[in-house]
């Protein structure tokens, strides 16, 4: 799932805004849990890795501060309104649907769900479907 995703982000010519709620959305799944797993973190360096970035704030940059943001969000208690902003800023419904599916495969990449990530997952779902 999370490879056909990449593959697709990959090819697609996304906004950067678009690109940037992407990574804030992996991310808050990364930390949701409060134990970020290595498969977790080479899905989000994956897509990191692979996608155009046309930002005066360099990749390395922006993700160490969306990293900040997906904490600060959780351990503040504001994940509903990270993921309305997170939202807001992926407008394409086929974009939406993808962020959905690369959601979906950092929540199950170590192949458990918690009650955190499916209550986050349900909100996305919300949001983004």
């Amino acid at each position: 799932m999370f490879r056909k995703a990449l593959d697709f982000f990959s090819h697609e010519s996304i906004e950067q805004q678009e690109r940037e709620a992407i990574i804030d959305l992996l991310n808050l799944l990364c930390h949701i849990d409060g134990k970020i797993k290595l498969r977790e973190q080479d899905y989000i360096d994956q897509f990191v890795e692979n996608i155009d970035w046309h930002s005066g704030t360099a990749k390395e940059t922006f993700l160490a501060m969306s990293v900040s943001r997906a904490r600060a969000a959780v351990e503040g208690n504001h994940v509903d309104e990270f993921i309305d902003n997170i939202a807001a800023r992926i407008p394409d419904k086929h974009y939406k649907q993808q962020a959905m599916n690369m959601a979906e495969a950092i929540a199950l990449s170590d192949e458990t769900m918690n009650s955190k990530e499916a209550r986050i997952l349900g909100h996305l779902k919300d949001k983004l479907v």
